[in-house]
């Protein structure tokens, strides 16, 4: 290990100001010892005073200090989101000042990212939220560790460390993806477009629960009594709208499709992007990526699982049997219909369009 790597590790040691201080107490105290000056003895008393006061209110501003937890909000690559550090200190008298948290981010690839937040002040006796704010660019879990915290408080010369443990780590989400214009896929087979159809105006075979009202519902299915207790229309769910989805997609993630990982990203930013407009539609879906079990996605919950397995997956080497998947009734999509794909205009795209208008009755699943 280096001499300055060894110096840098330790608890204190003096800042560049710190070791001027200490040059002028020693040209000051060489001054007086020759000349025999009471006036540089007593500057030489008030420099070695300072020191000292600042190594004591130093270690005081560190004492009684409790670092709790870290934790990280819903991310997605692209877009900020916040780390939070909960902190508590418990002097009842001068709380803590001029510290300095350091934080390190290591990417899913590898790459190091340190944060640095500067905490002015932390009130005594009570639970404090110091936030980083990070914008993670790749999806995937990142580790995240509480380095250190520091301070130079109160006059600069001295800087004190403060090692930690702290460590969590953060499933980010795929980047989100443009998909307002419509998208078209060509190998998609027409028979295995993602719906299973049935009449609009079809009866329910039992009812079995109930939802709010959306437009385009038939009013036969309105709740009336429910209705006029809550003030708040609601319609009728039947099994045959309970067990049905809207949408069947399956997503090819066949290693010989991507020729980089920025590309796995870009798909996988298209499919969650896809899958979240039209859940926010309303629409009724059932997912499959690459070769897992199919995931029913009626609401926020299974949505996220579904972007949970989405932030991991990865190419994989084992084929991608469509054709049994085509006629199990999914729609197939493939890298090559995203990655080179051809944006329509229209909403998503003509087959989904007038699928939709047929399939207006999906259910709000858990």
């Amino acid at each position: 290990m280096s001499l300055e790597a060894w110096i840098s590790r330790m608890p204190v040691r003096l800042t560049k100001a710190g070791w001027w201080f200490v040059v002028a107490a020693v040209l000051t105290g060489i001054s007086a010892y020759h000349s025999a000056n009471n006036v540089l003895f007593l500057g030489l008393s008030f420099l070695l005073s300072g020191l000292l006061l600042n190594g004591l209110i130093s270690w005081w501003n560190f004492s009684r200090l409790t670092f709790s937890n870290l934790r990280v909000g819903q991310s997605r690559a692209g877009e900020q989101t916040g780390i939070i550090l909960d902190m508590l200190d418990l002097k009842k008298i001068l709380p803590s000042y001029g510290l300095i948290a350091l934080i390190e981010i290591v990417s899913p690839s590898g790459d190091v990212r340190l944060i640095r937040r500067f905490i002015r002040r932390v009130a005594g006796r009570r639970f404090v939220e110091i936030e980083f704010l990070w914008n993670p660019q790749k999806r995937g879990i990142h580790r995240i560790r509480l380095v250190r915290i520091e301070s130079t408080f109160p006059f600069g010369f001295i800087l004190k460390t403060y090692p930690m443990k702290l460590s969590t780590k953060a499933l980010v989400w795929p980047a989100g993806v443009d998909v307002s214009g419509g998208l078209e896929f060509p190998s998609a087979h027409p028979d295995g477009l993602a719906v299973l159809r049935r009449s609009a105006g079809s009866m329910m075979d039992e009812i079995e629960g109930l939802r709010d009202y959306r437009k385009g519902d038939p009013m036969r299915h309105i709740h009336w009594r429910k209705t006029a207790r809550t003030g708040i229309p609601v319609v009728k769910v039947g099994r045959s709208e309970q067990g049905r989805p809207q949408y069947r997609m399956a997503f090819d993630f066949e290693q010989r499709h991507f020729a980089s990982e920025e590309q796995v990203d870009t798909y996988c930013g298209f499919v969650g992007s896809l899958s979240e407009r039209l859940l926010e539609e309303g629409k009724d879906l059932e997912m499959i990526l690459h070769c897992g079990d199919p995931l029913r996605i009626g609401g926020y919950a299974a949505w996220s699982r579904f972007m949970d397995e989405l932030a991991v997956i990865e190419p994989s080497e084992e084929s991608f049997a469509d054709d049994s998947i085509r006629k199990s009734g999914f729609c197939v999509v493939s890298p090559p219909d995203i990655l080179g794909r051809t944006v329509m205009s229209g909403g998503i795209g003509p087959r989904f369009a007038s699928i939709a208008s047929e399939n207006r009755h999906s259910k709000v699943i858990r």
